[in-house]
């Protein structure tokens, strides 16, 4: 673990550690002659809390006017069912959430009249009475105040106590003692003398009022009145009762009476009883004019056995318990003060402390130099003051047992004989900020300024740079050195420092748990390196406070944090989650504890207990004996602003329409820990998850429809989760006038309208339309028929007129070949053939074009077609016509299609011949038939391995008298692929061809239409 931050390490050799020179056995304590007794008290609780885990202590927090009280003189407070604290000041009456004060006295509106508030109480409907001096009592109700009328008119003076019996009834102590009923409060004073003023009163859980007067202890019930005979040296200033139904009785002494007799009980405090008050674990509060002292009666009630803490020094006012069982209570003039008793125990050393724990022994630097503390003694390190001992920054031990120390000028270390030995320039360090860390592999690392470098035989060697001052290292578990900076984390790698982590925020200390590196900064909470991008946990994701100066384990599933506002605790399964994407935040509990300072750190002891440096001293807690509150938290939605305008009533409130923007204030008060509150929050009918937890107490929506909605919000702590604390609120929002029932039905009405009227005006305007298509089909029908007599006059034309010319020219060139034949005349015989050819591919061409013309004007006649059946046949007309071809057929099942059956047979015979013609140079000429499914559509695929073609020009394939091979090396027309591309597109299909050079060809054709396209 780190040496900059709190420090965990075993010695290396035998256990052992240094001892003063000459030691053999054990230590005995040889303090300094001449110190104070307060710091020889330090030491001596140091010791006993290194040999004995001590007992809880109490801590303190105090708020003045510099933290929002209006004033610093705090008369009263209670602690009400929703969680705050109220508290009456000399400058009105506030309100605490923990986090800030909210003063309710200004007279404006609901608020209370700007009077002096003397007595709080809250009753057992939850209802807030306040008495004020000279202007009466009030009660909160519905976040307004409302004014108690008394049965007999006039000023009833200075309301000095509220309290309530044992069957709910409201008792208010002002110029006479008086009683809530028929909401009002009567006189209910019956002694002989009311006009005697009434000093006090306390009720008991018997349901009687006890009181005094100048005659003495009296009890009031049901009217009744009986007088206690007063011993003469009680004098009585203020009254309190217990659980058991005892009285106690303060003023310039403290007695106790229990209905059978009295008892005096001794007080350490020799000033007068002004205020006392009984808790709810058996303690009694005395409030004196040297302070407020806490004690525990003994059985039998005869005495009483007050702690060693005093609270406080000067007069004290009052002292109240909330619902966890903190304390609150008000120095005179001094503001107010919070009292809890602490898991974690302060010890004040005496200034700045850097702590390392090893063994059953406790080492730390502070002002004095270098201390172990054990049980048997304090021992402190001749010369080690002369380390500049106020800046001493780390702390760790080596393999052999010494104790290594850096400071801002030398580095030193201390033998397992107690000798120290110093190293500075002469070692070649320098005069700058030092840091010293032994890593596992038992390499001693030494930091300054920005240099890195190791410790061997007492010199330093430098080995890399980093960008900026070291402030903490860490060796990983694959042996990688991890240097934290003033900016960042680096990684030493092959004999250099590069940087993996950038951050703002200064790095105090790392650690290695559970696969990964958890990295705690000065300003930007925890960082988690792990196998992916590193992640950031701050207050956002749920911690207490963002300056974190020290990280440790405490091996029972929680990481320790200290923080400049005490311990964090944290477990490591909602880190892990978090990191892992399983979890939005994490709940932290914040233990109360002294601040941290620029050197604070932290380790772990071998008996499991957690040591925190602070600016005073130390902190020691043990985790494995920790209890986490269980009391929920009370959530309220106090607040509904419509269009940035409160609504009176939060209840069941109903909207107007035409809202643009609906808020929701709500609150859960944590006094104990405000930090750790997390809100979520949904609207029914606009959410359908939760919101992120935030500490946020507002939520805004905006567009809400009208309807009836249910705003849910969810609070929890540190303690708790989501759902426990609820609060829910329905509200109704009225439509508009545009969004009323009968506005929709009269929109609908006139839509309607709209809609019959525009659909006859279409209809007759598509009737108008559909008659000028009309004409302009049977004039386009007449164009066509025209077109087709033409056609049908030009392919009588072609096939009579051209066909006799080439009947005569073939004629007359078989002619002239049997007469050049018996000349023996080669030229000529070959000019008479070449004539011969060019005429019978004339004839061919005439043919092909008749084909082409024909089958465009037939017109398709579907029905259903074998597909195997036609490419069998097909197939077999191809080999009669070529039988010695050879040519190999595969022919995979093909699916029946509905189409033209001559036109099909045209497209089979000529890619079947294409394939055969121009596979026929190879020596095992094959094609292969099948069908496949593409695209939703049936495709069929005609595959030779003949010669092939460039893709370059697949374009011109299927255009007619367009070849890509020559006459002399396939014959043919170029018009074959042209009538597929005819018959197919007829079809509605789709027809292409791919071929690549000495590979052979691919052709596939479907009659399946192309699907529509997505708009």
């Amino acid at each position: 673990m780190l040496g900059l931050v709190f420090l965990l390490v075993v010695a290396g050799v035998n256990g052992q550690v240094p001892r003063p020179p000459g030691e053999q056995s054990r230590e005995v304590e040889s303090g300094p002659t001449g110190e104070d007794a307060e710091r020889v008290d330090a030491r001596q609780a140091l010791v006993h809390a290194v040999a004995h885990h001590p007992e809880a202590a109490w801590s303190r927090r105090q708020w003045t006017s510099e933290d929002g009280l209006p004033a610093n003189t705090v008369i009263e407070a209670v602690q009400t069912f929703d969680g705050y604290l109220w508290a009456a000041t000399l400058g009105g009456l506030v309100r605490f959430d923990g986090q800030s004060f909210e003063n309710l006295s200004t007279g404006d509106g609901d608020m209370l009249p700007s009077h002096l508030v003397t007595a709080l109480f809250e009753d057992h409907e939850h209802t807030l009475w306040v008495g004020t001096r000279h202007g009466g009592v009030y009660r909160w109700v519905d976040r307004r105040f409302e004014s108690v009328q008394f049965s007999r008119p006039g000023d009833p003076g200075w309301v000095r106590k509220i309290v309530g019996d044992t069957e709910g009834r409201v008792w208010v102590l002002a110029d006479q003692l008086h009683l809530f009923r028929d909401h009002r409060l009567h006189v209910e004073d019956r002694r002989e003398d009311p006009t005697v003023v009434l000093g006090d009163i306390a009720p008991t859980r018997d349901g009687r009022i006890w009181g005094f007067d100048a005659a003495g202890l009296m009890w009031i019930d049901s009217g009744r009145i009986e007088r206690v005979v007063t011993p003469p040296d009680c004098v009585l200033v203020h009254l309190a009762s217990d659980a058991s139904g005892a009285v106690y009785c303060g003023g310039a002494r403290l007695h106790r009476y229990d209905g059978e007799g009295w008892a005096r009980l001794d007080m350490p405090s020799k000033g007068a009883i002004v205020r006392l008050f009984c808790d709810s674990r058996g303690g009694l509060w005395t409030c004196c004019d040297d302070g407020l002292f806490r004690g525990h009666i003994q059985s039998g009630g005869t005495s009483i056995v007050f702690g060693s803490e005093r609270f406080g020094e000067g007069s004290f006012r009052f002292v109240c318990e909330d619902r966890d069982g903190t304390f609150w209570a008000s120095p005179n003039a001094r503001g107010l003060i919070r009292l809890k008793e602490s898991d974690v125990r302060h010890l004040p050393t005496g200034g700045n402390s850097c702590v390392l724990a090893q063994d059953d022994a406790l080492w730390f630097a502070d002002r004095e130099g270098l201390h172990r503390v054990r049980s048997d003694g304090w021992w402190t390190v001749p010369g080690t003051v002369e380390i500049n001992y106020g800046a001493i920054s780390s702390i760790d031990v080596d393999e052999d047992g010494g104790i290594w120390i850096a400071g801002t000028r030398q580095l030193g270390r201390v033998g397992r004989d107690g000798a120290l030995r110093v190293f500075d320039e002469t070692s070649g360090l320098s005069v700058k900020e030092q840091l010293v860390y032994v890593a596992p592999d038992r390499a001693v690392w030494v930091a300054y300024g920005r240099q890195l470098g190791t410790m061997r035989e007492g010199h330093f060697d430098a080995v890399c740079e980093v960008t900026s001052m070291p402030t903490s290292m860490l060796q990983c578990a694959d042996g990688r050195l991890l240097v934290g900076t003033a900016t960042g984390v680096h990684v030493r790698e092959g004999g250099a420092c590069r940087e993996i982590l950038r951050t703002d925020a200064q790095v105090r200390d790392m650690i290695e748990e559970h696969g990964s590196v958890w990295i705690a900064t000065y300003g930007r909470g925890l960082y988690c390196l792990g196998t992916g991008a590193p992640q950031q946990i701050s207050s956002r994701e749920g911690l207490a406070n963002d300056l974190l100066q020290g990280i440790e384990s405490d091996r029972i599933g929680n990481a320790w944090l200290n923080s400049n506002v005490g311990p964090l605790c944290i477990p490591w399964s909602q880190l892990l989650a978090y990191v892992a994407g399983e979890r939005r935040d994490v709940q932290c509990r914040l233990y109360s504890g002294k601040e941290g300072n620029g050197r604070a750190s932290i380790t772990r002891g071998t008996d499991g207990r957690i040591w925190l440096s602070t600016i005073e001293g130390l902190s020691v807690v043990q985790p494995a004996g920790l209890t986490a509150a269980s009391r929920p938290l009370s959530l309220s939605i106090e607040r509904v602003l419509v269009d940035g305008i409160e609504l009176e009533e939060v209840r069941t409130p109903s909207i107007g329409p035409g809202i643009e923007e609906l808020e929701f204030h709500f609150v859960a008060v944590d006094l104990s820990d405000p930090r750790s509150v997390r809100y979520r929050y949904r609207l029914s009918g606009m959410q359908a998850n939760w919101s992120e937890p935030s500490i946020s107490r507002i939520a805004k929506f905006v567009g809400i429809p009208p309807g009836t909605h249910e705003f849910i919000v969810e609070a929890r702590n540190h303690v708790g989760d989501f759902g426990h604390a609820r609060s829910t609120l329905r509200f109704e929002v009225a439509p508009s006038l545009t969004q009323s029932a009968w506005f929709r039905w009269l929109a609908l009405l006139a839509v309607a309208g709209f809609v019959i009227a525009g659909h006859q005006w279409i209809v007759r305007a598509l009737e108008a339309r559909n008659r000028r298509l009309e004409l302009a089909v049977e004039e386009r029908t007449s164009e066509l028929r025209e077109v087709n007599r033409e056609l049908g006059a030009f392919t009588y034309t072609v096939s009579h007129d051209l066909r006799a010319p080439l009947r005569h020219i073939n004629f007359y060139t078989k002619g002239l070949h049997e007469q050049i034949a018996g000349t023996g005349s080669t030229k000529a015989l070959e000019k008479v053939d070449a004539i011969s050819r060019a005429t019978q591919r004339m004839s061919r061409l005439i043919d092909d074009l008749l084909t082409l013309a024909r089958l465009a004007r037939k017109p398709l006649v579907r029905e259903a077609i074998d597909s195997n059946e036609l490419v069998r046949d097909v197939w077999d007309e191809l080999v009669r016509a070529n039988p010695d071809q050879g040519h190999e057929l595969t022919l995979s099942p093909l699916p029946p299609v509905s189409a033209d059956a001559s036109s099909m047979r045209h497209v089979w015979l000529n890619l079947l011949d294409n394939a055969r013609k121009y596979s026929s140079t190879r020596s095992q000429p094959r094609v292969t038939v099948q069908a496949r499914e593409r695209d939703g559509r049936r495709w069929f695929v005609v595959r030779d391995n003949g010669v092939g073609f460039e893709p370059l020009y697949s374009d011109k394939l299927f255009k007619a008298f367009e070849r890509l091979h020559t006459e002399s090396e396939f014959p043919g027309t170029g018009v074959g692929l042209a009538i597929c591309h005819r018959m197919i597109t007829r079809h509605g299909g789709e027809i292409r061809g791919d071929g690549t050079v000495g590979e052979g060809a691919v052709f596939e054709f479907t009659l399946d239409p192309s699907p529509a396209p997505i708009a």
